[in-house]
């Protein structure tokens, strides 16, 4: 009997161990009186509302490594604000794992008044969710937000107006998804700053971001980046790379990526790469961007990209090179690439600097205003296959591509773009252009479009409406 009943206790000893406990709610200010507290009474799996409010902090929230929730009671980043009165560092996740929750927050003035290596605003290693954030106002330190060693998920999150990198990654694997980057100012990278890590982004803006160095927008150092559905429109750099900069081997990737209206004080108006970095680009429009170097739309230096099916019209520099500019010992290839209407007075296509060779397959260099669609410079080379050079103010099979046309299918026709026959698509190609596959023997389609509207219609010029970003956004949508 007295084994029996020592058997029953500890049959049922190990089953209350390992019945599984009930979360709990803590209610901050109505069980804990500051977010602190609220957090340090929470055990994992518990989670913290605070209630609507704005949050006074003298001392940074700590949530080390507790599988917690953290939230505001509507979860919505307007119900409650961490404010750091410039004095304060906002909230710091350290070793949070993946069922740690944050969400629904707004930070201002927050500063890095820790120092070392921290975000003014939040601080992450670990890899927590992040949600329905704003970061607005705050400065200094490694980013308004730091992310440092983990895959941390940021979902409907805001960072706007914040002096310096407004995301800074060291090592980390962020995922970004629904997030805006808007009028954020500082030094490399104003609106994200990648050194190392292999972040990916998809449905992310980056916005009026204004950098004083290189990258107004994204600033890569040795990191390995995937960028899907992701928006670069009006950021500017005193530098190179008004919306994208990328150096020391880093290996973007850009599929259906858009760079609208940015400017460089230096090379390359949309994007610069150098010193190892390879970007991979599919899918990409680069329109309407600026340099007072070269490169308009992009500009690379002793590197080699790769590009299929991606549009540069309405670039221009000052230097040579208004749509795209190769230089150094570059080796880019651009496969199924249209530049039109680019602009600058040598190479206003394409411009081949140093000991720099383009590779051009089945590719449109049409319409500039005032240089060749293409040129090099004394050393370097081009070669050119399936490739219909038209109508540009400069010249057309000039330079070093001049021995090249008539020979392996290359053309100068009019490539019948669809303009306002099909304004949101205006490179599409009418249903009787040359460009359409076949319609040069021995070649596939030419150009980074496809038939898109039948020859003679006619649809409202989209001229006469207001030119809004969500305007020049649909115009690439396919």
């Amino acid at each position: 009997m007295v084994f029996l009943r020592r058997s029953l206790l500890l049959t049922t000893l190990l089953l209350l161990w390992t019945l599984p406990t009930t979360a709990t709610i803590v209610h901050v200010p109505a069980d804990e009186p500051t977010i602190q507290d609220g957090v340090d009474a929470a055990s994992e799996g518990d989670t913290v509302m605070v209630a609507c409010d704005t949050y006074y902090l003298t001392d940074a929230v700590v949530i080390d490594g507790a599988d917690i929730t953290l939230r505001s009671a509507t979860g919505e980043a307007g119900c409650a604000t961490i404010d750091g009165q410039n004095a304060s560092h906002g909230f710091r996740c350290v070793s949070c794992g993946s069922s740690t929750t944050i969400m629904g927050f707004t930070f201002r003035n927050c500063v890095n008044a820790l120092g070392g290596i921290e975000g003014s605003a939040l601080t992450v290693t670990g890899s927590p969710d992040l949600l329905n954030l704003v970061f607005h106002d705050n400065s200094g330190g490694f980013g308004t937000a730091h992310c440092g060693m983990g895959a941390p998920t940021f979902t409907n999150v805001i960072f706007t107006d914040n002096s310096g990198s407004a995301l800074y990654v060291s090592g980390g694997d962020p995922v970004l998804t629904d997030v805006v980057f808007e009028l954020n100012h500082g030094g490399a990278g104003a609106g994200m700053q990648c050194q190392g890590g292999e972040a990916y982004l998809e449905d992310v803006e980056f916005k009026q971001n204004t950098s004083s160095g290189n990258g107004g927008g994204l600033f890569l150092d040795g990191a390995s980046v995937t960028l899907v559905d992701v928006t670069f429109y009006n950021n500017y750099a005193d530098g190179k790379g008004g919306g994208v900069y990328g150096f020391f081997s880093s290996t973007p990737s850009f599929e259906d990526v858009e760079f609208l209206g940015n400017y460089a004080g230096d090379d390359g108006g949309g994007m610069f790469c150098h010193d190892g970095c390879v970007p991979t680009l599919t899918d990409v429009v680069f329109h309407g961007n600026r340099s007072s170097g070269g490169g308009g739309g992009m500009a690379c230096l002793d590197v080699s990209p790769d590009l299929s099916h991606v549009t540069f019209d309405h670039n221009d520099s000052v230097d040579p090179g208004g749509g795209f500019r190769a230089d150094g010992t570059a080796s880019p290839t651009l496969q199924n690439v249209t530049l039109a209407h680019n602009d600058t007075f040598v190479g206003a296509g394409v411009y081949c600097a140093g000991t720099s060779h383009v590779t051009m397959e089945n590719c449109i260099v049409a319409f500039s205003d005032y240089g060749p669609g293409v040129e090099c410079g004394t050393t370097a080379s081009a070669t050119v296959t399936c490739t219909d050079v038209y109508g540009n103010a400069g010249g057309d099979w000039i330079d070093c591509i001049s021995s090249q046309y008539g020979s392996n299918g290359n053309v100068s026709l009019d490539p019948l773009f669809c303009d306002n026959q099909n304004p949101y698509t205006p490179y599409a190609l009418q249903d009787d252009s040359p460009c359409l596959s076949g319609g040069v023997p021995g070649c596939d389609l030419i150009g980074a479009w496809g038939q898109g509207c039948p020859a003679g219609t006619v649809v409202p010029d989209p001229a006469t409406a207001e030119a809004t970003w969500g305007v020049l956004k649909w115009m690439y949508r396919r």
